[in-house]
């Protein structure tokens, strides 16, 4: 039975996006994650750029803001751009959209 061997993990690199720690590394030493409690559940969320429009950018699954920081970043340019992340103590949809709503008119 011949195995076969695991690439080295400096391979697994995405060739569409070159040195994207570094470019992480950078946007997180810019973008800082704000905390707040917003109805009664702590939120954490990231806001960038200085437009005049705001846009809010929801995560898609796992719910971190961060994950999203490309978008952010490209999106900050123009908008001012508000990126939450989910909290894990929420229960139900209808808790996680008025988290959702406080923040907005928190920060908008």
């Amino acid at each position: 039975m011949t195995s076969i061997a695991s690439p080295h993990p400096a391979r697994w690199r995405s060739p569409a996006i070159p040195d994207l720690d570094v470019q992480l590394a950078i946007f997180r030493s810019t973008h800082r994650p704000i905390r707040a409690t917003l109805g009664g559940t702590e939120w954490s969320y990231i806001v960038g750029g200085s437009g005049k429009a705001t846009l809010l950018l929801l995560p898609g699954a796992p719910g971190i803001a961060e994950m999203a920081f490309p978008y952010i970043a490209a999106f900050e340019r123009r908008y001012r751009v508000i990126a939450p992340s989910y909290p894990a103590t929420v229960g139900s949809l209808t808790q996680l959209l008025a988290g959702i709503a406080e923040l907005v008119a928190t920060e908008a």
